[in-house]
């Protein structure tokens, strides 16, 4: 099959070294899964430049091979990048993957986005976040996340070991009001999160009040709000009499 022809060249590629090898992107090729993602782990372990990894629409990628990422995401590994967005990771897979970033010391962005991930999978990544002292970006947009989520980052946001400064959870639109309050409780004092994406989240005017309560305060270090398509109303000021 093109999924073992693919992993056998990758299994060559890692025999070799591949010294010069700084990025591998395999992406949207539904014959590739978990056999890929240990030949491109054991790749990681021998290219000590690979940079960039990303295996996004990669619909056969499941836990094991999400796994077998995770175990080469060690302190040695150079890898800054891993996108994997739209595959099956599942749950289990991202709580191996958090778990390792608690090791990992080059990894700095990390994308999960339309992974239809729950909250305990969001949850198990925000509670690594106080422990890793690489990752930047995270990015887990279109998934199954809700109020849980918001307040599992909120709580990491919170704590001064995170060193996080860009969040996407945009279109996970069981958020809500409660889960903006708490990201913007989180705000006021968060001195290091940049970007903040919340976009169809169902936001109300309730959240969004505490999100820009939130961003407003001196020890914010938030540059940009992403608050596209929500509920936030707003009226006009009635006009004057006489004009």
């Amino acid at each position: 099959s093109s999924s073992s022809a693919a992993s056998d060249v990758y299994k060559r590629q890692a025999a070799a070294g591949a010294p010069e090898l700084r990025s591998l992107a395999l992406v949207h090729d539904a014959t590739l899964g978990d056999a890929t993602a240990r030949a491109a782990a054991s790749l990681l372990r021998c290219a000590s430049g690979l940079e960039m990894l990303e295996m996004s629409g990669c619909a056969l990628l499941g836990p094991d091979g999400a796994a077998a990422l995770a175990a080469a995401l060690d302190a040695g590994c150079a890898l800054r990048s891993l996108r994997l967005d739209g595959t099956r990771v599942g749950e289990g897979g991202v709580v191996r993957l958090a778990a390792a970033l608690r090791e990992a010391r080059s990894l700095a962005h990390l994308s999960l986005a339309h992974c239809a991930l729950p909250d305990g999978a969001a949850a198990a990544l925000a509670a690594s976040l106080p422990l890793t002292e690489r990752l930047r970006g995270l990015d887990l947009r279109a998934n199954r996340l809700g109020r849980a989520t918001a307040e599992a980052f909120a709580r990491a946001l919170a704590h001064d070991g995170c060193a996080l400064c860009g969040l996407d959870l945009g279109a996970n639109g069981s958020i809500g009001d409660s889960g903006g309050a708490a990201l913007g409780e989180a705000l006021a004092s968060c001195g290091i999160l940049a970007f903040l994406g919340l976009a169809a989240c169902g936001l109300g005017e309730g959240g969004a009040a505490a999100l820009a309560h939130g961003a407003s305060s001196p020890d914010s270090a938030l540059v940009h709000l992403d608050l596209s398509d929500n509920c936030l109303l707003y009226t006009s000021p009635s006009p004057r009499d006489g004009l």
